[in-house]
């Protein structure tokens, strides 16, 4: 009989699950579904989701057994949370242990494979989480929009916002200001006050404005410092992180969206900031997604308790 183990990335605007065998380390089944955060969903919410995608994960996969599901989701950095989560997965009856991390963490387990490292995330938010040799792991930022997300999608989007309305209120026409109008649609800049307030376009879809910001940038100076801004900031996440690791040269990781625009233009600017802090990273993509980072967690689990 096949013996599986279930790895879950709960991002914050979608979701992946895999169902590894064990036998081989293949990939057996994915499924994909929306967030779960369980910070902005109910608890019904988020287990009907749990369900679902667990669900089509096993439908048509050959029969066997699961021998353990770790989930990293975003939102779930308290104990608090990951307890609850893990209580709710448990409750619905799959009779395997059940293991909560935050996404970060397993994006972190798949990067370098359980290995040491750092993995600065750069999509809607942004931070930077690494592990050394004795799988002790430490942080920078990844605080939340709303108190700091600097260098994140989010962060990119509202700097354009905000520079394009105080130059409205200057009676002067920020360049940055056709960014915003064209990518909310708008005939006034300053219908993006209610877009940004209102329930109507959630962080994912404010974000999304990095996009064009970050494609102007080699043409807009004003879209060139916020990009240059932003390699900063996320500079500063892999000088403190490795700092507190005592990692030197660090090992980075790169993941989110942010880093997947064609013209590398905040990899650039990441480059640069960091050879002005004189850090000499050694930057590279992740070895496996987080849904296979969760698989490397519970099988280091699993082998650590004999």
């Amino acid at each position: 009989m096949r013996r599986y183990l279930i790895g879950i990335d709960g991002g914050g605007s979608r979701s992946k699950a895999l169902l590894a065998d064990r036998r081989d380390d293949t990939a057996v089944a994915l499924a994909e579904g929306p967030s779960l955060n369980p910070l902005a969903l109910s608890w019904d919410e988020f287990r009907g989701r749990i369900a679902d995608m667990l669900l089509r994960l096993l439908s048509d996969a050959p029969e066997g057994v699961v021998e353990g599901l770790c989930a990293g989701l975003a939102g779930a950095g308290r104990e608090v949370m990951r307890q609850r989560a893990e209580d709710e997965i448990i409750a619905l009856g799959g009779g395997y242990p059940v293991k909560v991390l935050t996404d970060a963490q397993v994006g972190l387990w798949g990067a370098f494979r359980g290995g040491p490292g750092l993995l600065l995330i750069a999509g809607t938010g942004s931070v930077c989480l690494g592990m050394d040799e004795t799988g002790r792991q430490e942080r920078a930022g990844g605080f939340g929009r709303l108190i700091a997300d600097e260098g994140s999608g989010y962060w990119i989007a509202m700097e354009a916002v905000r520079q394009a309305l105080r130059e409205d209120d200057r009676g002067r026409t920020s360049p940055l200001a056709a960014l915003v109008k064209d990518e909310f649609h708008l005939e006034e800049l300053r219908d993006v006050i209610p877009v940004v307030h209102g329930p109507q376009c959630p962080p994912d879809c404010i974000a999304a404005l990095a996009r064009r910001v970050m494609e102007s940038s080699g043409a807009l100076p004003e879209a060139g410092d916020i990009v240059r801004r932003a390699g900063d900031h996320l500079a500063e996440l892999v000088f403190i992180a490795a700092g507190k690791l005592e990692m030197d040269p660090p090992r980075v990781a790169l993941w989110g969206g942010l880093w997947q625009s064609p013209g590398g233009e905040l990899r650039s600017a990441l480059d640069a900031a960091l050879h002005h802090r004189a850090v000499p990273a050694d930057v590279t993509t992740p070895a496996e997604p987080p849904e296979w980072g969760a698989i490397r967690y519970l099988e280091r689990r699993m082998k650590d308790e004999g």
